[in-house]
């Protein structure tokens, strides 16, 4: 049973079955169903794929029917209507599906109407303009899928580091704690985009045993993580390990300017290395060739900022619109955290599909809020909303309620295909 799927995972399952069902002309109430399960199960704090059917059909938001593919899901690892859907979609099409503002319905017609299987015929399509012939699309949402689908494309295989984390992460919790291998590469440097997986090691097969599914490379092992990252595990000797850590971590012209600074072939730690070029060690995300050389000089490399530095956590959204949490366990967790302050920022009213707070639900909080002020000081809940901004540019509260906030996150949740010169 799958129980390592968390809810944000299964509510990706579901809300791929909503969208193939509409996709297959499934009715709009049942695909609804679905697609709001699919937004509930990530409020849900507890793991809900270890939850029985009759807990489920209680939880808000999740019927009887989508209770029952949850359990199928938990007992099978695979929901067989969802499975039925796949095989009558062609790949690219249901890929398709994740093409900002291509919804299945849309989809379906370009599937039906122009037989277009893949973002790439479909960008083609957009090339010869029938795309903008037919009915409903037009010249300004033609241009709009063939911006949408470059970006796509422009961004397959790329991970944002905290997903690539996870997946690293779990990777590494079934290799041996002895010291045998490190993060290198984009994942040690910790860019916020990361294309692969890099590991290190001095490890040989007794101190470091090649997990199954790994296959051997002119430097090492190579594979594919559960979630399509590409692998590398790099084996170097003990004497290597330096020089080639220190090249596969920085960007290649951070790496060129090292080399450019050096007065002699690099060689030994990472520490010797940057000696031998007359500068201080320099941490794996700093190696940018950006501002590093500067804060080197200046002997500043100690003061950039640090978790440790962190005093407070801004726009956290609570129990009282979409949230898991009450004001009270976050506060709390906060000052587990060393934290000194919480900034509340629910929705706003106008955001009715987020639970947002009508006035006098503001005045509630607030109270709530002054309340734990008292009892957790000198931690303090910062007062603050993340209100609408309608359409004519005005927030959604008037000016005697915004008053009472502490700060105001103005966000933009309509209109999102606004032109520069309205925005």
């Amino acid at each position: 049973m799958p129980e390592t799927l968390s809810n944000k995972e299964v509510g990706k399952v579901l809300k791929l079955l909503a969208s193939l069902m509409e996709l297959h002309g499934e009715n709009d109430f049942r695909t609804r169903t679905y697609n709001n399960a699919a937004f509930q199960v990530g409020r849900v704090p507890e793991p809900v794929i270890s939850m029985d059917k009759t807990t489920l059909e209680n939880t808000k938001g999740i019927g009887k029917s989508v209770a029952g593919k949850i359990v199928e899901l938990a007992q099978s690892g695979r929901i067989q209507a969802l499975d039925d859907l796949l095989a009558q979609t062609p790949e690219g099409v249901a890929e398709m599906l994740q093409i900002k503002g291509l919804g299945a319905k849309k989809v379906a017609v370009i599937w039906q109407e122009l037989g277009v299987e893949t973002p790439g015929e479909l960008l083609y399509a957009c090339y010869e303009n029938r795309l903008a012939k037919l009915k409903g699309f037009g010249d300004k949402t033609q241009q709009s899928v063939i911006d949408a689908i470059e970006y796509f494309q422009s961004n397959q295989g790329k991970f944002h580091f905290a997903v690539a984390d996870i997946e690293a992460r779990a990777i590494e919790s079934g290799w041996p704690d002895n010291g045998s291998w490190e993060r290198t590469g984009i994942l040690r440097r910790e860019d916020l985009i990361v294309e692969q997986l890099e590991w290190i090691t001095t490890g040989t097969d007794d101190t470091l045993p090649v997990p199954e599914g790994w296959t051997p490379s002119a430097d090492g092992w190579a594979a594919v993580s559960p979630h399509g990252i590409p692998m590398r595990l790099i084996q170097v000797t003990p004497e290597e390990k330096g020089i080639v850590q220190f090249r596969t971590t920085g960007t290649p012209d951070h790496v060129a300017e090292v080399e450019k600074r050096s007065k002699a072939p690099l060689s030994g730690d990472e520490v010797s290395i940057y000696e031998g070029a007359g500068l201080p060690f320099i941490p794996p995300w700093l190696r940018e060739d950006l501002a590093e050389w500067d804060l080197a000089a200046g002997n500043k490399l100690d003061e950039i900022i640090r978790l440790e530095d962190l005093r407070g956590v801004v726009h956290n959204h609570s129990t009282w619109s979409d949230g898991r949490n009450t004001l009270r366990e976050m506060a709390e967790a906060c000052m587990k955290l060393g934290y000194e302050y919480l900034v509340i920022s629910d929705h706003s009213k106008t955001a009715v599909y987020a639970g947002g707070l009508e006035v006098e639900k503001v005045i509630q909080q607030h109270k709530e809020i002054e309340q734990l002020n008292v009892e957790l000081a000198p931690f303090r809940i910062f007062k603050s909303i993340e209100s609408d901004i309608l359409n004519d540019g005005s927030l959604d509260y008037p000016d005697d309620i915004l008053q009472q906030f502490d700060l105001v996150i103005a966000s933009v949740h309509q209109n999102l295909r606004m032109d520069p010169e309205k925005a």
